[in-house]
This record gives structure tokens, C-alpha cells and sequence, in this order.
């Protein structure tokens, strides 16, 4: 027969003796009507419970009714005053003014293995006292008083944690104190890696973003050890490639550049740290912004230094396409870090020097209408030069042909003769004063029309038939540069059609009928 049997028994008989009625052994073992009985005895027994066996089987027993008070028609718990009458150096205790004592001390069957069941309330938050997760299976009264003052004595944490490091937190202060900066006495560890911010608030401000949003992300430690020095930033960007880090070993060093808190803010600042000569404007803020616009911190392939200015300037598909046809590279005009184009002598000293002497063409662009489209486009003489390209007749309009474009002379090489070389062989090719007597390849200056062949020769002078009057209009017989033809279809055909039978044999009329000098 089991020990609570055996009491149950010698229970029964008390009461059935002080006339209170009999309870069987079963009854008594149920205590109360809070378990049923299960008729194969599968349900615990509440006198099987570690505070009824201390009470009714330790060294002390006590009587049933030394606790409840037990009537024909119940079977009442006792009363926090009734625990009192007894444990008088418990009077004092921890959750006094909120529960009883059975709230702590369980009696009933099957609710606890322990005299103190914390757990059973404070495995869930309490009000304003969170779930205990950590030490939840170590006896409370480690570090808390039931019962006496001061309630809460908090252990050395290394009496427990001896294995532990403590080299992290406010130096000077004591273990407990350090300790408890990170963890709090009854959240799981890894939750202390969330109040970093406590003490690193103004660290955190810019720190955390996505893929940096935890601090043990690069301050990694194991359960027994503070945080280490952080992960090198290659053991998650390992992918990275860094500008022109082979060239510059400092590029290689991440937090050269990056601030290990503010990654992602601090990069162009760095930039001028070391290379605080240049102050390069180009391009604007909203293209990227100085540094980081040309040179891409980590581009996509290791020999990328700078990006192709036509990435931003796409008037050309490749960056010697601009100043076209001598495929000039941008950097040959634009200095890298200033961007302000130099002037065009720089490049261009012999036509810049040729401008001299024509006050008018010492402005580049006021015929090269840009320096990324440099071509003279057409008709730019004329906008300065307007009587001149007005006057010009059809062949004479372009005038480089003539025209030493930057100095604005005439070329060596421009002799009427380069063009009109057929005419020089002919008639007046060779007069004094040349072409000029009778012609002007533009004006304003020269003669605006051929003078009339009067002007030169004139009309007393002339020999034979030149005299007579029907004969004064020269340009009926002869052209500016040919002479007349010495036939009979010249004469016939323009003025004497009516002496076609004029001596038909003969080939010519001027055998008789002579215009030269006599012989």
C-alpha cells in the first residue's frame, strides 16, 4: 500500500471519529472535488503533491484539520492566515499584496514538482514584467527573496557564467552593472545585440540599413564572449570590386573611405580628404556630384578609372567623336578635376597666330559655331562679310577658295587663272593691269560690270570698216575674250542676211571688205 493511502486511510478514520462523516480513501485522495477521480487511478493524486507529503509526512506531520476546515458538505482550502499561524518568518512576502500563498506554493495534484512554481505565472508577461525565456529553469531564489528583505539579491552573474568574458560595457562599474548594460535578467541573450542602441545611439543613427541592420552583423561574438573587433567588410562583399585598388593600395582599405557607421555617407568626403588639391565642379549634384560622378567607387569591371564622358554627354557615341573630323579626345581639351575648355590656341597656335592680322577672325567661335562642331558651316563669311559674299558672282561665293580663311588674305595660289586658265590664251589674257581691268571677283571695290570695249578702244582708232556707224556695237561681232569669227556665216548670219548671194564661193567677207589696219 502506497504512503498516501496509508494517510488517506488514517485520515478518514479522524474524521469519522470527530463525526464529521466518513470519506473514503479515494475521496481523501482527491482532497477536493478540483480532480476527478479516474476509475483505472490514471489522474494524480493531490496528496501526491510535494507540499501535502512535506505537510502530512515530514518531519513534522501535521493534522488535515490543522490547515482545512472540514464539513459534512465541504472541503475548503486553507486561508493565507492559516499558512501564517505557522510560517511567522514568512509573514514578510515577495507578492504579498497580490496573490495568496498557494498561488506560489501549489498544492493541487499534477501542477508542479517544486514547492515554488514560478513558472506557472511568469512563463507569460505579467502586466508590466515581461515572460521569463532566460534562467527559466534555474531556481528563482537565486537572485530573488520570497520571503525577508531585501527581495531581490542578485547573484555575481560569473558565479553562474564563470566561463564567460567581460570585456564590454562602461569600464568602473561592477560585474552585475556591466553585465546587465547588454542583458536583462530574464530576456534571452541574443536579445542584448537590440539595446546596442543604449549606449551607441549616435553610432546607430546612420549605421543601420538594409543588409546592415543588426550590429552582430560585423561585431560578431560567440555566447561566452563580448563582441570582437568587426568582420572585414570582404567577408560579405567579397564581389566587390574597388577603384583602382590594384594602383592605389589605400582604395583596397574599405574604411578609408567608408565610415564603419555611416557607410553609405561619407565616401565623397573621403575623397577630398586625400586629394584635397583638386576641386573639380563637374559634374552637378544631380549627375552624381564631383568624384563619384566620373569615378565609380566600385565599378563593374577593375579597369574602369572614370566613366566615358559621353555616358553623361551623349551628343556622340564615343568620347573622340566631338570635335570632329581629328577624332579629339575629350580629355584633350578638358582637363580632368577643372572641365573648363582652354582656349583654342592651345591646339591651335598657326591660326591662331594668322588671326593677327584680320582683327575680325580673332574670335573663334565667331565662325566655328561650337568647339564640339568645329566645321565652318556654310555662308559663315557672309554674316560679316555681306556686300563682299553679295556681290561675289556664282562661282566666286566660296571664298576659302580664294581666302586664307583665319588671316583672311588671299592665297598664293588664288590667280584667276587657277579657274579661268582657257581664258589667259585668248584675247585680253595678257593686257596690262591683268583680269582687274575689266572684272572684279567680288565688291564692294572694283568694277561692278565689264566696261565697254570704248574704254580702251577707241572708236577714231579703230581701223577700215570698224568706222562705219552700223558697226559701233562691238558685241555684235566679238566676245570678251575670243575673237570673231573670220567667216562668211558672221557677217551674214547676224546684220547682211540679204548678201547671201553675195559671192557664195567666197569664205569669207573681210578679203574685200577688210576691218584690220591696211597693209
Amino acid at each position: 500500500m502506497t504512503t498516501s493511502r496509508v494517510i488517506a486511510s488514517w485520515f478518514a478514520l479522524v474524521l469519522c471519529l470527530a463525526g464529521f462523516g466518513c470519506h473514503s480513501a479515494e475521496e481523501i485522495e482527491r482532497g477536493s472535488s478540483e480532480l476527478s477521480t479516474d476509475p483505472a487511478g490514471q489522474k494524480p493524486s493531490v496528496l501526491d503533491n510535494p507540499m501535502h507529503t512535506k505537510h502530512l509526512a515530514g518531519t513534522t506531520p501535521l493534522e488535515c484539520t490543522s490547515c482545512h476546515q472540514i464539513q459534512a458538505a465541504s472541503f475548503d482550502a486553507p486561508k493565507a492566515a492559516v499558512c501564517v499561524g505557522c510560517h511567522q518568518d514568512n509573514k514578510v512576502a515577495l507578492h504579498a499584496d497580490a496573490v495568496d500563498c498557494k498561488t506560489c506554493h501549489v498544492f493541487t495534484a499534477g501542477k508542479a514538482k517544486s514547492p515554488i512554481a514560478c513558472q506557472q505565472c511568469h512563463e507569460q508577461p505579467q502586466g508590466d514584467t515581461f515572460a521569463i525565456a532566460a534562467h527559466a529553469k534555474v531556481d528563482c531564489r537565486n537572485c530573488h527573496v520570497p520571503h525577508g528583505e531585501p527581495r531581490l539579491a542578485v547573484r555575481n552573474c560569473l558565479d553562474c557564467h564563470d566561463d564567460h568574458q567581460q570585456n564590454h560595457g562602461k569600464a568602473g562599474l561592477g560585474t552585475i552593472e556591466r553585465c546587465s548594460q547588454c542583458h536583462t535578467p530574464h530576456s534571452k541573450s541574443l536579445e542584448a545585440v537590440t539595446r546596442c542602441q543604449g549606449c551607441h545611439q549616435e553610432k546607430l543613427v546612420r549605421a543601420v540599413f538594409r543588409g546592415h541592420d543588426k550590429c552582430d552583423t560585423c561585431h560578431q561574438g560567440d555566447a561566452r564572449s563580448a563582441p570582437t573587433k568587426p568582420l572585414a567588410c570582404v567577408q560579405c562583399h567579397k564581389a566587390r570590386i574597388t577603384l583602382a585598388a590594384s594602383a592605389v593600395p589605400s582604395h583596397a582599405v574599405c574604411k578609408n573611405c567608408h565610415a564603419p557607421h555611416d557607410p553609405r555617407g561619407t565616401a565623397v568626403q573621403s575623397c577630398r580628404r586625400c586629394h584635397s588639391e583638386l576641386t573639380p565642379k563637374h559634374p552637378a549634384p544631380t549627375k552624381g556630384g564631383s568624384c563619384l560622378g566620373c569615378h565609380t567607387a566600385h565599378p563593374k569591371s577593375k579597369e574602369t578609372v572614370a566613366l566615358a564622358c559621353t555616358s553623361c554627354h551623349r551628343q556622340a557615341r564615343a568620347d573622340d567623336m566631338l570635335h570632329a573630323p581629328k577624332k579629339v579626345e575629350c580629355v584633350q581639351c578638358h582637363r580632368p578635376h577643372e572641365f573648363n575648355a582652354p582656349s583654342c590656341q592651345s591646339c591651335h597656335e598657326r591660326q591662331t597666330a594668322q588671326t593677327m592680322s584680320a582683327s575680325g577672325h580673332k574670335v573663334c567661335s565667331a565662325c566655328h559655331t561650337t568647339p564640339h562642331t568645329p566645321k565652318v558651316t556654310a555662308g559663315a563669311c557672309a554674316t560679316c562679310h555681306v556686300a563682299e559674299y553679295e556681290s561675289a558672282n556664282p562661282g566666286h561665293k566660296a571664298c576659302a577658295s580664294c581666302h586664307q580663311p583665319h588671316s583672311g588674305k588671299r592665297l598664293p595660289t588664288a590667280r584667276c587663272s587657277s579657274c579661268h586658265k582657257e581664258k589667259l590664251a585668248m584675247i585680253h589674257g595678257r593686257i596690262d593691269g591683268g583680269c582687274a581691268t575689266c572684272h572684279r571677283p567680288h565688291g564692294p571695290r572694283g568694277k561692278a560690270r565689264p566696261p565697254t570695249c570704248k574704254s580702251c578702244h577707241k572708236k577714231n582708232d579703230l581701223p577700215s570698216l570698224h568706222a562705219v556707224e552700223a558697226h559701233n556695237s562691238c558685241s555684235t561681232c566679238h566676245e570678251g575674250h575670243r575673237m570673231p569669227e573670220l567667216n562668211r556665216a558672221t557677217c551674214i548670219g547676224s546684220c547682211h542676211a540679204d548678201r547671201v548671194d553675195h559671192e557664195p564661193v567666197a569664205k569669207t567677207c573681210v578679203g574685200c571688205h577688210p576691218f584690220g589696219a591696211s597693209r
